[in-house]
């Protein structure tokens, strides 16, 4: 961030993380200000004042750019939800979205047998997941493989290939 003479800036705020500000609000917004440009953070400055605070310690930065990408309603997104336990048998939903909306035909719901004990191994479309103890309300278990990269779902479908 730059302040308004286009000075290096790095900003902060408390709010809404509940530590309590530096004067006991829970608002309080500081600025590490850089004022001579040189990559080093040298004075502070907070609002509601008309002045620059000296740092005890000069604090060195380094700016990268970096390509970063915002979850938004209309991404394409996937929900895996436990269903329970009926029989010896853990049920699972499988859901794609995209653009906010569920795709109907890749909606899938299935089933696994699992062990006497409640425990075993289950995989979908290359996820899998260790079920520890499965109930009919609960499942406690570790992913071991996520769902593969959504990636070249989404290159196809910014070129409009045809699945």
């Amino acid at each position: 961030m730059r302040g308004v003479a286009k000075t290096p800036m790095l900003c902060f705020t408390t709010k809404n993380t509940g530590l309590m500000g530096v004067f006991g609000d829970s608002n309080v917004d500081g600025c590490l200000v850089d004022t001579t440009g040189n990559q080093v953070f040298d004075r502070s400055t907070f609002p509601g004042y008309d002045r620059y605070f000296d740092l005890s310690a000069p604090v060195p930065y380094d700016v990268t750019v970096s390509e970063s990408a915002i979850e938004s309603k209309d991404d394409f997104y996937v929900d895996v939800l436990y269903q329970g336990m009926s029989k010896g048998e853990v049920k699972i939903s499988y859901r794609e979205f995209s653009n906010g909306f569920a795709r109907p035909a890749f909606t899938q719901d299935v089933s696994y047998e699992l062990a006497a004990d409640g425990a075993g191994t289950i995989g979908f479309k290359g996820m899998r997941i260790k079920v520890i103890k499965a109930t009919g309300h609960n499942l406690e278990y570790i992913l071991e493989q996520t769902l593969p990269s959504l990636t070249k779902y989404r290159v196809e479908q910014q070129v409009g290939v045809a699945q």
